[in-house]
């Protein structure tokens, strides 16, 4: 068995894996690339990607 299943090359130029601990993580896409979709409770998870205006 392989340490790691699948490994991408992220922003930086480093390979990462993208299962941790058997969870499903995104890997660094460069600053204000990435914007969370949901909410954790009641508001919607704020980003300094899209302020609000």
């Amino acid at each position: 068995m392989k340490k790691y299943d699948k490994l991408v090359k992220n922003a930086v130029g480093r390979m990462v894996p993208t299962i941790i601990n058997g969870e499903e993580h995104i890997p660094f896409q460069g600053v204000g690339k990435y914007i969370p979709e949901g909410r954790k409770f009641a508001p919607r998870i704020s980003s300094c990607a899209n302020p609000i205006s």
